[in-house]
């Protein structure tokens, strides 16, 4: 079997600190950058939420008006009674079908 040796400069070589890289390709800067975004945009969103929850309950928003107009509302009895009787024949008119038997032609003559 084959040992292998490891010496203290190799560790310590491969446990060193990376040295940081320049502009735009650092990783710690680009996480930090995203986690402030989100925390803005979440703040804002919170705040808006409750702005929103608070004038739905005061009624400063969405919050129906104050004067309703009363109408007075009128049927028409004779409209109402000429659609009954347009349904009652109608009721006949079925119920006649049901009864009946219906008259086929023999096709054969």
């Amino acid at each position: 079997m084959k040992s292998i040796t490891i010496d203290m400069k190799t560790l310590k070589a491969l446990f060193k600190k990376k040295p940081k890289l320049p502009g735009l390709r650092n990783p710690a800067k680009n996480w930090l950058q995203i986690l402030m975004v989100f925390g803005i945009v979440g703040t804002i969103i919170c705040i808006g939420g409750v702005f929103l929850f608070y004038g739905i309950e005061t009624g400063i928003l969405f919050a129906p008006e104050t004067k309703i107009a009363e109408q007075n509302q009128i049927f028409d009895r004779n409209a109402i009674n000429s659609v009954g009787t347009f349904y009652t024949e109608k009721e006949k008119q079925l119920e006649l079908l049901k009864t009946t038997a219906p008259v086929l032609v023999d096709p054969s003559l």
